[in-house]
């Protein structure tokens, strides 16, 4: 069976090649926005990782994690965040708040491949 990634990104390109690239070894849902993802989230749904951006409308990545642990602490959903904002602030506040990983956006295929495989082995 399949793990389920939720891809969470206000980019509709970036949604597409992520859900095409992961499309063979996952099932992808992907979300345009934090709000999206947890309204998703709230419905029962429960993927085995969580890719976020961090600038979007309505919720922005680093909140949809914090309600992500508050609401779903039961739960230990690993979040990878892949973001072009890769200030030094907004890398180490990604796992103050409770991130899992974080890859630079533009990013290799291959990269985001191997840090997603190792977070849901690990």
């Amino acid at each position: 069976m399949k793990k389920t990634l939720l891809i969470v990104d206000d980019e509709p390109g970036v949604r597409l090649l992520l859900e095409h690239y992961f499309a063979e070894d996952y099932n992808v849902v992907s979300k345009a926005d934090g709000d999206d993802a947890l309204s998703w989230l709230s419905e029962g749904n429960n993927p085995q990782l969580i890719l976020t951006d961090i600038e979007m409308p309505h919720m922005n990545g680093l909140d949809l994690i914090k309600e992500v642990r508050t609401r779903f602490s039961g739960t230990d959903i690993p979040c990878l965040v892949v973001s072009g904002k890769s200030r030094e602030d907004y890398f180490l506040n990604s796992f103050k708040i409770g991130a899992n990983g974080f890859v630079a956006k533009p990013f290799k295929a291959e990269e985001l491949k191997r840090e997603v495989d190792y977070l849901l082995t690990h």
